[in-house]
């Protein structure tokens, strides 16, 4: 089990708060507790101690029950993501088109830019990369191939 800054932090008050609890009410009561109300409050403490880490370990296990489920959708839902993240220093135009369908996409990149397509249909596509020619309407062909876009695994193509 892993644990950020920021949980462990708060962790530390809560334990540090519950301590509180515990001790400072005896402080200011009329009648001060005996051995056993003492101990009662320690042990209640302790308690709301274990409940509250609880509830945090309970939502790293509410994290993978949602990344399961949206596996599950994802998987159902026959899609995958694609994105092209342009390295270079001039626009990128990126066509791609699925093998047995009329299904095109086509995507421009600025220089540094990042563009994806969401939820697409799986299967092989073929690709053509294009650079714009200093500001010209005309396109000199970077790259062109094919490409299978597998349910649910998402991929990223970086371009220099």
């Amino acid at each position: 089990m892993n644990f950020d800054q920021n949980q462990i932090k708060m962790t530390n008050r809560i334990v540090i708060l519950c301590i509180l609890m515990g001790a400072v009410p005896q402080l200011f009561s009329q009648n001060p507790a005996g051995p056993g109300n003492t101990t009662d409050r320690i042990i209640e403490s302790g308690n709301l101690i274990i409940e509250i880490l609880k509830v945090i370990n309970g939502s790293e296990t509410d994290k993978t029950r949602l990344k399961n489920s949206k596996e599950q959708d994802c998987a159902a839902m026959n899609f995958t993501n694609v994105c092209f993240v342009n390295r270079s220093s001039q626009i990128i135009i990126v066509g791609m088109k699925r093998k047995d369908t009329e299904l095109e996409h086509e995507l421009f990149i600025n220089n540094n830019g990042k563009e994806c397509c969401y939820r697409i249909k799986p299967g092989v596509y073929t690709y053509t990369i294009e650079q714009q020619v200093d500001g010209l309407p005309e396109t000199k062909l970077i790259r062109k191939g094919e490409i299978l876009l597998e349910v649910c695994k998402d991929l990223e193509i970086k371009i220099k």
